[in-house]
């Protein structure tokens, strides 16, 4: 059998990444997406989304949430410390994404 070489990044690095907020929004449209799948079960999501905190994923739905979550946190935690965040208004129609404005 035939093997070859790949850059991997260990389990226990870290990477500084630059995220534009184009970028921001479309990560944050995959979550709304994915949490539309359990919008008619919204006492099982909220028990998921709080499970979340404190064990691994269960499913692959679970690990898309979970994965989304994490990142969204985690450019939200770098850009509040970066002092980069502004205020926008979110109005949410009902059955249907969330629409964001700017604030006057």
């Amino acid at each position: 059998m035939d093997s070859t070489t790949i850059d991997v990044l260990p389990y226990d690095s870290l990477v500084k990444i630059e995220i534009s907020g184009t970028f921001y929004e479309r990560l944050q449209n995959c979550l709304f997406a994915a949490l539309q799948e359990k919008e008619d079960e919204p006492e099982e999501l909220a028990l998921i989304l709080k499970e979340l905190e404190t064990r691994q994923p269960a499913n692959n739905w679970e690990e898309r949430v979970y994965v989304l979550l994490a990142i969204i946190y985690e450019v939200d935690n770098q850009a509040a410390q970066q002092e980069v965040l502004v205020k926008k208004s979110i109005d949410i129609p009902p059955n249907s994404s969330p629409e964001v404005s700017p604030e006057s």
